[in-house]
């Protein structure tokens, strides 16, 4: 049937707890209050730097030594990356039923690759994947899809069927790769704002 390329955090996994408990561990060591959970959701997109400084924005502090704030989350999500996080109900069988039907599956998320890598080795997921693909502090997300469609090459060349890609915001396949019909995230009541 083809491959089909997922973004992780919102549309496979529910992360959200975990994030929020980390971006409170780090307000907190910063003397700030934690952000409300629901309040705290609204916060998650873009990657944790961005994260970080909206929850600075939400506490009424300029965004500061960002870097060192930056490092400290890393730090402490990357001990913390699977306490909370699941996989949204329903993925499991849904990645079984497509697997079924010959679907080939990558990830390709700006969460850093070897959080990536761990969270989905700690939820037992990893093995599903032809590919992990994550951002670093450098890459875009256009470099990140390229790296992405070069590692899933070898199960999709196999197949003239179309890639399909996961997401929460369609875009356009990188050049020269195929076009791709954009399969809204499973869970999509479930997915951050």
């Amino acid at each position: 049937m083809g491959t089909i390329i997922f973004d992780l955090d919102g549309t496979l996994v529910d992360t959200a707890p975990d994030l929020i408990d980390t971006l409170n561990v780090i307000l907190g060591r910063e003397g700030l209050p934690a952000v409300p959970y629901d309040q705290a959701r609204a916060l998650i997109g873009h990657g944790a730097r961005r994260m970080l400084e909206r929850g600075l924005a939400v506490a009424g502090r300029p965004v500061g030594n960002i870097d060192r704030m930056f490092g400290a989350f890393i730090a402490y999500y990357s001990e913390h990356v699977a306490d909370r996080s699941r996989p949204f109900p329903g993925v499991e069988a849904a990645l079984d039923k497509l697997a079924g039907r010959g679907c080939k599956f990558a990830v390709c998320t700006n969460k850093l690759e070897w959080l990536s890598v761990r969270l989905l080795k700690h939820l037992g997921l990893a093995g599903r994947f032809a590919a992990i693909c994550g951002g670093t502090r450098s890459a875009c997300k256009n470099l990140i899809s390229e790296r992405c469609w070069a590692r899933c090459a070898a199960p999709a060349a196999a197949s003239t069927a179309p890639s399909w890609s996961a997401t929460r915001k369609p875009t356009s396949p990188p050049q020269g790769r195929p076009r791709c019909r954009w399969w809204r995230s499973i869970s999509a009541t479930r997915r951050f704002p």
